[in-house]
Formats: structure tokens, C-alpha cells, sequence
């Protein structure tokens, strides 16, 4: 065989990588940019019209972050379902109640054109019952078909919560008689936990035994049991939860995870199970020796291996230092190179990935920018997509305000990447390019149908002075054009 030939073939296996056309460098500042072929439905957007609390009409909030899957029918979700998205806010709303939000809606798809569209108005999720919520970021979907959402960033105070009223209103302490528990936490304590929401009942519990820290995201592992968390801070530390009961997340026990001093392997480190050491978990993690990172957001799955969006800073400021001084470790990734005289300079990030058999951690994409113009910055949402016998690490960046020659087109524009899980060794020139944000925008969450035919994706806090739909926050379907 020729070089030419090996060429040839080896140009058409990487376009056959992933199921449709990438979309080419160029940057489109107005509009969400996708492959040729393809349609993207809007499905919610910022000021549409839902029910909020006691039923009075309301519109859907701003900075959607997760977007929940649940099917229904007998396909499962491949022609109807119900979607959440959670609103990483934290001000006052006498419609969605304070702090943050979580909005339901059910859409269907149109076997005539196979568009997809919002049906009824929607709610959104009350949540007074149990303390409200704040500043709801990332989140999961569990296997029996609730959704899971995260408070990130909890206030260290009720007077950082209440700030003049324009956030929380009700300061009152918050009684805990449930999973266990009987105490009381101050109304600020009250956030920063896990929420599990069934999408039928639209009835929600805060998971206290998953602790309290700055939560983004989550994954099952096959076990139903097992659940691998993430704290969007820095130091970051990664978190296990074991349910004592299959497909139940009410009780259980919360771990550590601690690498190896070699880097090569790690362990969990069990946590205290009261409630007052769950306020502040990752302290007491940091203390018992738990391993610090930087900013770990969205997680996934996918046999045998957890993936982890280790997003990068431009300073950690000392907080490493100061951690390592309690107690912690650090990554060994992040030790010489990067974690440098207290200041972790980290502008690009990584995805990280954990072998479930023995727990090692290693980088899996060293994020950068590539001599062919790619690039993988930043990356904040992610998902595993599977479509036909295929999977494809979809990974999802946030670069806004963000400098450091992090987008080489220096407009610090957001872009979503696949990456065939066949590849032995991926660089960020394996990438894909599907989505090209709009200007000022997050691509933040992302889900799918069953079937893989369709993509549902958050934009998020989009510039105002975009063409519409893209001025506003808007969920969107991507349907058609799959080269299955």
C-alpha cells in the first residue's frame, strides 16, 4: 500500500470520527453555530411563559446550567419527554422562590418534520419546604428517572445570603428531621447540597449525606449505588457516595478520594457522617488527607472509567498551599509544572479520567491549543453521547471572561468538542468541533434521547445584542443530519 493510499484512508477515518460534517474555524459572534444538515429547535428560552409557585404565572428565569432527561412513551423519551433546567441564580423571586430555580416542561417531537417543541407551560419546582435553593449549577440523572441538581457557591454567612434582600429573603434557621437527622442549620447552611427532583410530582429533597461544598456535578455508576461528585472550587476535592440501598440516595456513606503519594492508584477516604461535619465536608476532607485539584466540574461515565472536567484558573491565590498546610495532597499532575509558589497559573485545564478498578487517576487531554488551530479550554459541561454501536466524549467549554490566549480567535468564544472513545491516546487535534457559541454565551449542559438522534443543549447568558434567539438564555434540541 502506497503512502498516498495510507493518506487517503487515514483522512477518512477521521472524518468518519464523529456522526456529522464538523463545523469548520470560523467564528459566528451572533448565533449558535452547528454542523450543516442539522436543525437546533428552540425548546425554552429566558421570559417564556410557565407557572410559577401557588400556580401564578410567571416567566422561565435566566442562566440555565443542567438540562435533565426524562422519557416517556413506549420509546422512551425518543418522541416525548420531560426536561429540567436549573437557573444558577441566587436573587429573590416571589414566583420561583429565592435563591435559585429549577424549571420542568415536556416537549415533543413532530414525526412530520422531526422538530421538537415545548408543550403547556411548565413550573417550576417549589422548593420552600426544604430550605430553597441557590445558585443551582450542574447536575445528574439517575437511572430510575429523577433528576439531581447541584447548589454551587453556598454563601459562607446569612448576611452573604440575605445581601440587602436582594437575594434570600428568609433568614430563618431551617429544622432537618429526615435521613436521620435532628438539628438545625443557620439559613445560609441550608444551601450548597444535592437536590433530587422527581419530574412528575415536581417534589424535591435536598440529599444531606452527599455534604454540603460547591456541587456542579454527578454520575451513577452501574451499581445504582455509587455516586462520583464534583466541587467546582479550588482546592477541588473529589467526592463518592455510596447509597446503602440500590436506586435509593436517601442514606449512605460519603468518601474522600486520596491518590496515591507515587501517583499511581488511589483510595477513599471515609467521612464522618454527622451533620455538622456534612456542613463543611470539604474541610474535614482536606484535613483527613484527600487529594486537592482545581476547579472540578461536569462528570461522566463510560465502562469502566469516570471522566472529569478539571477546568483551570488563573490563580488559585495560596488556597492549595493552605490546604496542603491542613492536611491535603495534591494531584500529581498539578505538582512541578503547574502548582508553582503558591499560585496554580492553569489556563487551559484538562478532562481527567479515574479507572473504577484501581482508582488511578491520569490526565486523559491535556487542554491547549494545537498548531491546527484547535483548541479545548475551560471545559465545563460534558456528557457521554451514544448513538448507533458509537460513544462520544462531548465536551462543552466556558471561556467567558476569560484571557490568557486561551481561544486562539481571541474572542474568548465557546466551543463544543466530540471525541470518539475509540481513540487510544486523544490530544485536543482528536477533536471535533459540533457547536460554536454564541457571543458572550456558555455551552453548559447537554443531554440526549435514547436513540442519540437527538442532542439537547444549554446556551447560557448570551449577549444581549445578539440576533434572537441567542440574546437570551435558550435550551435546544439538534435534531437531524446524524450520519449514523
Amino acid at each position: 500500500m502506497n503512502d498516498i493510499r495510507l493518506l487517503l484512508l487515514a483522512a477518512a477515518a477521521a472524518s468518519a470520527a464523529v456522526p456529522f460534517t464538523p463545523v469548520d474555524t470560523s467564528m459566528n459572534a451572533m448565533t449558535l453555530k452547528f454542523p450543516a444538515g442539522m436543525r437546533a429547535d428552540i425548546v425554552l428560552r429566558t421570559g417564556d411563559s410557565i407557572d410559577g409557585l401557588d400556580n401564578v404565572p410567571t416567566v422561565a428565569r435566566r442562566t440555565f446550567d443542567y438540562v435533565g432527561f426524562h422519557g416517556l412513551g413506549p420509546t422512551k423519551g425518543n418522541d416525548s419527554a420531560i426536561l429540567g433546567v436549573n437557573s444558577e441564580l441566587r436573587d429573590s423571586s416571589t414566583t420561583h422562590g429565592d435563591g435559585g430555580g429549577f424549571t420542568l416542561f415536556k416537549v415533543v417531537r413532530n414525526p412530520q418534520d422531526n422538530s421538537w417543541s415545548r408543550v403547556g407551560r411548565g413550573r417550576a419546582v417549589d422548593f420552600r419546604a426544604i430550605g430553597g435553593t441557590w445558585v443551582n449549577c450542574g447536575g445528574f440523572d439517575t437511572p430510575w428517572g429523577t433528576m439531581v441538581s447541584g447548589e454551587e457557591y453556598p454563601a459562607l454567612s446569612n448576611a452573604e445570603a440575605y445581601a440587602g434582600g436582594s437575594q434570600i429573603r428568609d433568614t430563618s434557621d431551617v429544622v432537618v428531621k429526615t435521613q436521620g437527622f435532628d438539628d438545625t442549620l443557620r439559613r445560609y447552611e441550608a444551601h450548597g447540597w444535592m437536590v433530587e427532583i422527581d419530574p412528575v410530582t415536581a417534589i424535591a429533597r435536598k440529599l444531606y449525606k452527599m455534604g454540603r461544598f460547591s456541587h456542579e456535578g454527578g454520575v451513577m455508576l452501574p451499581d445504582r449505588r455509587t455516586v462520583i461528585l464534583t466541587d467546582d472550587m479550588t482546592p477541588a476535592v473529589l467526592f463518592k457516595f455510596v447509597a446503602t440501598r440500590a436506586d435509593d440516595l436517601i442514606d449512605g456513606q460519603l468518601y474522600a478520594y486520596k491518590q496515591n503519594a507515587d501517583g499511581i492508584g488511589g483510595s477513599w477516604i471515609t467521612l464522618p457522617m454527622q451533620l455538622d461535619s456534612l456542613v463543611n465536608i470539604r474541610e474535614v476532607a482536606l484535613r483527613r488527607g484527600a487529594t486537592a485539584g482545581i476547579r472540578h466540574e461536569w462528570v461522566v461515565y463510560h465502562e469502566g472509567k469516570v471522566f472529569v472536567a478539571e477546568t483551570g484558573i488563573d490563580g488559585d491565590k495560596g488556597a492549595i498551599a493552605k490546604a496542603v498546610a491542613t492536611g491535603a495532597t495534591v494531584e500529581k499532575h498539578l505538582k512541578g509544572t503547574i502548582y508553582k509558589n503558591d499560585t496554580a497559573l492553569d489556563y487551559h485545564g484538562r478532562i481527567l479520567v479515574l479507572d473504577t478498578a484501581t482508582w488511578n487517576m491520569s490526565v486523559f487531554i491535556e487542554g491547549g491549543v494545537m498548531a491546527s488551530g484547535k483548541h479545548m479550554s475551560s471545559v465545563d459541561g460534558m456528557h457521554v453521547h451514544k448513538i448507533g454501536n458509537k460513544a462520544y466524549l462531548v465536551l462543552l467549554e466556558d471561556l467567558v471572561g476569560r484571557t490568557q490566549g486561551r481561544d486562539p480567535s481571541g474572542k474568548n468564544i465557546c466551543e463544543g468538542w466530540w471525541l470518539d472513545l475509540t481513540i487510544a491516546n486523544p490530544t485536543v487535534d482528536s477533536l471535533q468541533r459540533m457547536l460554536v457559541g454564541p457571543n458572550s454565551a456558555e455551552l453548559t449542559g447537554s443531554n440526549q434521547t435514547p436513540d442519540g438522534k437527538t442532542m439537547f443543549v444549554v446556551v447560557q447568558h448570551p449577549s444581549s445584542s445578539n440576533t434572537a434567539p441567542y440574546d437570551k438564555d435558550v435550551v435546544v434540541a439538534i435534531v437531524d443530519g446524524w450520519q449514523t
